[in-house]
């Protein structure tokens, strides 16, 4: 069609051009003889208009042949009023004036009539919808042939005079047409596409569910996988719930209906469809937790029927007895894999088990709230105080109070709501009462102010009389009959400037529906198992946080136990986790304890120093001078422990020192940029990061050997009468009494570590292996089998070291230190006389000599916390 109309603006062109080449020539008598007393200009303007009249019919012609349109229908007389009034008024039309009023009028005229709006119009007449545009068409026409009559006959001077402005008028008006046409034109269009694209969305709503059940369905028939089938199949039953509710929803009436007899016939089929919908949604909750369940228990019992294919080898005649052995061992341990296999993936299909189901079943959950949510919603609202129209409002009064007597409906006084008085006022609890009076019954209804303020609410208690009250209706279901009703439920309270408006409800009255009831089951229901499920992810997180706390820090990772322990907690499935969350709750509230553990402790002769993993410091032991006050150390990294004093290392590289200072052993202030620190009998020494040792106290006699130290990296100065220190180098150096041979050290390389007893020295090289010298009466320097050494302690007469095993070795003859059951122990620190151990649980035990109480750590152990 839209070609034809191509065609026809062409030919209708070529007419247009034809026409003016005829009208020069071509003028028959009659018209000669009318024109012949007319100026130049009047024949030249009278020769357009006929040009113009000659397109119209031609052109109209033209069009009506093209849609087969003949003359004796009556959609004729229509087309020609269209195409000649779009030839007319689609098109430019402007007045030409010269600036000596010579010329009369020029009208150019294009031909191009729009298809667009020539198949609008079409469109309209042949809908029988176009009177108002064949009248409006009708009548521009008859103004234009009017006009041009008028022009036909009129002189220069006349139209100078009287026909100027009203011809510019006219045109004008014509302008003014085209644009509200086109606008008329576009609208409709525009409606008729809105509402072609309404159907197709109302059409789509329709369709869309079919589409979706034979995608589904297509999907399930692709599906292989038996587990992936059955939620593919739990989702359709949940889609089918959902059309069938969106289904009901779409016969509700508008929100703002207040009919009365409306209202309660809609919410009695909402309740009973949204009742239909809970008993639907019960059972599907039902069925797809079975239809999981069963295919799971399907998938585990074919799993669990598997057996080893291969059979178990026979020997072979001429198969050696070594080959033979070769390869039933293969066998057994391909039988092996297979069990192993076997295991872990029915493990893996048993966990998978547990948590599809639950995801499906919250999942499911969620869904049922979607969809049930809009029906609590109507209810509710039906259920909302509103003002219902007259007749439904006496309905609301009878029901209301059946004992009354029949009221007066002429006595408009009686329905009036009136403030009778003002009760208490609760200034505590921010409310006061008010009491009102409705169809002769009064009613206390309660104003919280808490929102508004005491000041406000005084003023609006001392104008009572400018309150304005209105009764509100709710739909209630009565308790005998079961049928829905309508009740008096609230007012709404009105109160000038003061107050806007309030909705005060009267105690009781209005009882949810049993729906809205059980659909707030399943709403509290997925909201305790969604808050459960955020709960377990956060405290995942403080979990995951605290394993990485431990297995990144290297004073934590040797508690491997605890590290086990934290790992195990989390392997827990969530869904196990939030079955416990109380108990989960606990542990990760309980994990603070491992802020206590304890990561090196210090032996002395009388007393024992702890440090612990938060940087706070621990002592027990002989407290005679104030060497185990050390409760207000804070951010500590490393402690020593002398005879009579204690000395501890601060995170920013300083020193703090508390004790006996009869030699100024404890006099650090102004020491810092520290890496190391110890204690001795009589003094104390730091080691700084540039490798220089800081001493102070009773071996300062020796500071002047000490300064030609250089790259030290630890120092221990715990013997009786000498010092010995490790160079960064791995070697290392002694000053002091060397009676026993205590610091003949120069030839010992690869040292790790150093430890210092009475009256001999221990070094841990980078191997494992142990070297010592000095005294050996008691047999303490006899290390030199000892292999896999981790840490070493020297005490008085004896030397103690831990193997990579957890257990520990000893020089001491004497039988003191029973270390049979010491296993899993991840540090050691050596005394005089006896020995303290850190275990990779967190505990502390000890072995010797107890008299002060420097054994007593038993209280220092951390016990991981348990979800049981």
């Amino acid at each position: 069609m839209k070609l034809k109309f191509f065609i026809c603006l062409f030919v209708v062109s070529f007419f247009f051009y034809s026409a003016v080449m005829a009208s020069v020539v071509s003028i028959d008598k009659v018209e000669k003889e009318s024109i012949e007393n007319k100026s130049q200009q009047q024949v030249t303007d009278y020769l357009k208009l006929k040009m113009m009249r000659n397109i119209e019919d031609e052109a109209t012609g033209y069009v009506c042949s093209i849609l087969s349109i003949s003359k004796d229908q009556k959609i004729f007389a229509d087309v020609i009023n269209i195409v000649s009034s779009l030839i007319q008024i689609k098109t430019q039309e402007k007045e030409v004036f010269s600036e000596d009023n010579e010329g009369f009028i020029e009208i150019k005229m294009s031909a191009d009539v729009e298809t667009d709006n020539v198949n609008f119009y079409i469109g309209k007449i042949k809908q029988n919808k176009n009177s108002r545009y064949k009248k409006e068409f009708e009548e521009l026409r008859k103004e234009k042939l009017n006009l041009e009559t008028r022009l036909r006959s009129v002189s220069k001077n006349e139209y100078e005079k009287n026909l100027f402005f009203y011809t510019k008028n006219q045109f004008l008006k014509y302008k003014q047409k085209e644009e509200e046409y086109n606008k008329i034109a576009n609208q409709s269009r525009n409606n008729e596409t809105d509402k072609q694209q309404q159907q197709s969305v109302e059409k789509t709503k329709v369709q869309q569910p079919i589409i979706n059940e034979q995608k589904n369905i297509e999907s399930l028939h692709l599906e292989n996988d038996n587990i992936e089938r059955a939620k593919l199949e739990n989702k359709m039953r949940i889609s089918n719930l959902e059309n069938e509710a969106k289904f009901k929803m779409s016969t509700w009436s508008s929100a703002n209906e207040n009919s009365s007899s409306k209202a309660i016939l809609e919410a009695t089929n909402v309740k009973k469809d949204m009742a239909d919908l809970l008993k639907k949604c019960s059972n599907l909750l039902v069925i797809n937790k079975e239809n999981l369940t069963k295919t799971f228990d399907e998938e585990i019992s074919a799993l669990k029927s598997i057996n080893f294919s291969q059979n178990t080898p026979v020997k072979d005649q001429w198969e050696t007895t070594d080959d033979f052995n070769k390869r039933l061992q293969e066998y057994e341990k391909t039988k092996e894999a297979f069990v192993v296999s076997s295991q872990k993936e029915l493990q893996e299909l048993t966990n998978k088990k547990e948590i599809t189901i639950f995801q499906d079943e919250i999942e499911n959950l969620q869904a049922i709230v979607s969809i049930l949510h809009p029906f609590a919603d109507r209810l509710k609202y039906f259920q909302s105080g509103i003002n219902y129209d007259n007749k439904s409002n006496n309905d609301n009064k009878s029901n209301y109070n059946k004992s009354k007597k029949s009221i007066d409906k002429n006595k408009k006084d009686k329905n009036k709501v009136e403030v009778v008085s003002l009760g208490e006022v609760n200034a505590d609890k921010h409310y006061f009462i008010i009491n009102v009076s409705f169809l002769s019954e009064n009613f206390p209804l309660k104003f919280d102010f808490s929102d508004i303020g005491m000041e406000r609410a005084k003023l609006i208690y001392e104008n009572k009389n400018q309150f304005e009250l209105e009764p509100l209706f709710s739909i209630v279901e009565d308790a005998d009959s079961k049928e829905l009703k309508i009740c008096l439920s609230s007012f709404n309270i009105k109160h000038d400037e003061l107050y806007t408006s309030k909705n005060i409800e009267i105690e009781g009255v209005v009882v949810p529906f049993e729906e809205i009831l059980e659909f707030q089951n399943y709403e509290n229901k997925l909201k305790s198992v969604m808050e459960k499920k955020e709960n377990v992810s956060l405290l995942n997180k403080v979990l995951d946080k605290k394993i990485r706390e431990f297995t990144e820090n290297i004073n934590l990772q040797k508690f491997k136990s605890i590290i086990n322990g934290l790992k195990k907690v989390k392997n827990i499935p969530d869904l196990e986790k939030m079955e416990k969350i109380d108990a989960y709750e606990k542990f990760i509230n309980d994990l603070k304890i491992l802020d206590g553990i304890i990561i090196s402790v210090s032996a002395s002769g009388y007393h024992t120093l702890g440090l612990k993993k938060d940087g706070t410091v621990i002592a027990t032991g002989d407290n005679q001078y104030g060497q185990c006050n050390v409760k207000e150390w804070k951010n500590i990294t490393k402690v020593s422990a002398g005879v009579l004093h204690s000395i501890g290392l601060q995170k920013d590289g300083t020193a703090v020192a508390i004790g006996d200072d009869s030699t100024r052993k404890c006099s650090v202030v102004g020491w810092d940029t520290l890496v190391s620190v110890s204690a001795g009998e009589h003094s104390s020494a730091g080691v700084t990061k540039d490798g220089t040792v800081m001493l102070t106290g009773g071996l300062s006699t020796q500071q002047a050997l000490i300064t030609n130290l250089r790259n030290v990296l630890d120092f221990s100065l715990a013997g009786k009468n000498h010092i010995v220190s490790l160079r960064k180098d791995g070697k290392v150096e002694g000053i002091g009494d060397n009676s026993f041979g205590q610091i003949n050290v120069k030839n010992w390389t690869d040292i790790k570590s150093i430890s210092v007893g009475d009256n001999h020295t221990v070094g841990l090289k980078e191997d494992g292996t142990v070297v010592a010298v000095g005294r050996n009466k008691e047999s303490q320097c006899n290390v030199s089998g000892w292999q896999d050494i981790i840490e070493i302690a020297a005490g008085h007469g004896f030397t103690i070291g831990l193997k990579k095993d957890g257990t520990v070795v000893c020089t001491e003859q004497f039988g003191k230190f029973d270390f049979s059951n010491w296993t899993d122990i991840v540090s050691i620190a050596a005394g005089w006389d006896y020995v303290i151990g850190i275990k990779n649980d967190g505990t502390v035990i000890s072995e010797g000599n107890n008299k002060y109480g420097q054994r007593d750590v038993l209280e220092w152990s951390i016990y991981l916390p348990s979800m049981e």
